[in-house]
């Protein structure tokens, strides 16, 4: 029984480990097509990040030392939102700059042209023989002429602040810096509402937020605290069946492997949620499995199956477990054709 619970907990730590790479990888760039994360990436390169990922998390190093370690190897531009730096300044100000230059440049052009219109003006009554003379020379520029230049310049301009803009905006959303900022610990403190009843259930914004802090604590290894936000986080009308997910699990790892209570009411929560999420039904099935409910740790196991890749080696042992469970079961369940 320890050597099938052993196993079952492997495979879950199995899909637990893809989905933190799966994570990892899409805030990381693609240095072959640049235009897509690492997750979604089937270039080469892409698939040798994610192994080395992979292999980082299995070594127990936390996500934060893993980009450390990727920055190092490849630079900032391996990540999708690069540090705030005079090296990345130019990508942050640079369609601002280009927006202000224009304008000014616009402006000085446009106030230069006034003032030679009300200079003109002013001279009052003017000699017309000398506008026909200026008029006949080889040099003179027709006003409706005059008129479609500066007419052609507005729109040149326009459209290049336009453009500037748009590449202003797309910047943004492309490199959006973490506004958080500092270390998770010092997070809790800022969150709206927290300084009131905290035994209320909290906003979807304030929940969210108590879950980016305890997936903090719990990639650097404070349990603890990563147990106490994830208690605030689920305490919401709407909690999301990730934080529900996540939570169980490390009730799991807390419990030395054993999906206690709690930590299986949280699944079921959040299977009901999402019927099909993946590690829910994982640890579904090992708690099935732990109670000696094997027709159901199969149930849960059989549907988790055809979600995961086929060169998963973890896939193989699940099979296997599937089939252990149906040959523990007193009442027999023959395998899906």
């Amino acid at each position: 029984m320890s050597a099938m619970n052993a196993g079952a907990m492997n495979a879950a730590s199995a899909v637990a480990i893809e989905r933190q790479v799966h994570e990892i990888a899409k805030e990381l760039r693609c240095l072959v097509c640049q235009n897509e994360s690492v997750a979604d990436s089937q270039a080469d390169l892409a698939r040798d990040l994610r192994n080395e990922i992979r292999r980082l998390l299995r070594a127990s190093k936390t996500d934060e030392q893993i980009r450390e370690y990727l920055v190092d190897r490849y630079g900032d531009r391996v990540l999708y939102a690069p540090p705030w730096r005079p090296a990345t300044w130019l990508l942050w100000l640079g369609p601002g700059l280009m927006v202000a230059g224009v304008m000014v440049w616009f402006f000085r052009t446009v106030g230069c042209a006034s003032r030679g219109a009300v200079d003109g003006d002013s001279d009052g009554k003017y000699d017309h023989a000398h506008e026909r003379e200026r008029d006949s020379t080889p040099h003179a520029v027709p006003k409706q002429a005059t008129s479609v230049s500066t007419r052609w310049v507005v729109v040149g301009v326009c459209a290049v602040v336009a453009g500037a803009l748009c590449a202003t905006a797309w910047l943004r959303s492309r490199y959006a810096v973490d506004t958080h900022g500092g270390p998770p610990s010092t997070l809790p403190n800022a969150l709206p509402g927290t300084s009131k009843n905290t035994d209320a259930p909290h906003t979807r914004e304030d929940a969210a937020q108590w879950a980016a802090i305890a997936r903090a604590h719990k990639a650097a290894g404070r349990w603890a605290e990563a147990k106490h936000a994830y208690a605030h986080a689920v305490n919401t009308a709407y909690p999301e069946a990730d934080w529900l997910v996540d939570y169980a699990d490390l009730l799991v790892v807390m419990e030395g492997n054993a999906v206690g209570d709690q930590a299986l009411a949280l699944i079921h929560q959040a299977l009901r949620i999402d019927p099909q999420h993946p590690i829910a039904l994982m640890i579904a099935g090992v708690a099935a499995y732990q109670r000696a409910q094997y027709a159901m740790a199969v149930e849960k196991w059989e549907k988790l199956l055809p979600r995961l890749p086929n060169d998963l080696p973890q896939k193989k042992e699940l099979q296997i477990l599937i089939q252990q469970a149906r040959k523990k079961s007193p009442i027999g369940i023959k395998a899906k054709n």
